[in-house]
């Protein structure tokens, strides 16, 4: 008995290197400019606008798992003009870690500091934000 409750709490002491330590682990191996084009890259990939982010990419990963960016600017649809559709000064995400092993999104706080939004509509009454709301009609 004394063997199994050993190798249990090994077992548990494993586990738990293994979820906190691992993303300590990532979070220093991952390098920031390859995850803010990674960013930048599905962005146009899946909404056919550009995302710049033009600070530096933080992240975070015990007990919580975010980032934070800076200087962000979202392109405007076709047809609207240079200006940008949005823009964030900064922008701190974080979801709780151990939760998100049950598939499960826990987060605390998101905050949003400098947001600029600029909406358009035209006299055919469509607006730059149309093809926006269209991809998140089809996602559901």
């Amino acid at each position: 008995m004394k063997k199994f409750a050993k190798i249990l709490g090994w077992a548990i002491v494993a586990i738990l290197v293994i979820s906190v330590g691992g993303p300590l682990i990532a979070i220093a191996i991952i390098d920031p400019e390859y995850v803010k084009a990674e960013i930048e890259t599905r962005a146009l990939a899946k909404t056919g606008r550009t995302l710049r982010i033009g600070g530096d990419v933080e992240l975070s990963a015990y007990p919580w798992l975010g980032a934070k960016v800076n200087d962000v600017t979202i392109g405007n649809a076709p047809g609207f003009g240079e200006t940008p559709f949005a823009r964030i000064a900064k922008a701190n995400v974080q979801v709780k870690l151990l939760p998100l092993l049950d598939k499960r999104v826990e987060m605390d706080t998101v905050v949003v500091d400098g947001f600029e939004l600029n909406i358009q509509r035209k006299a055919d009454g469509s607006t730059n934000f149309d093809d926006l709301t269209a991809l998140a009609t089809n996602a559901d």
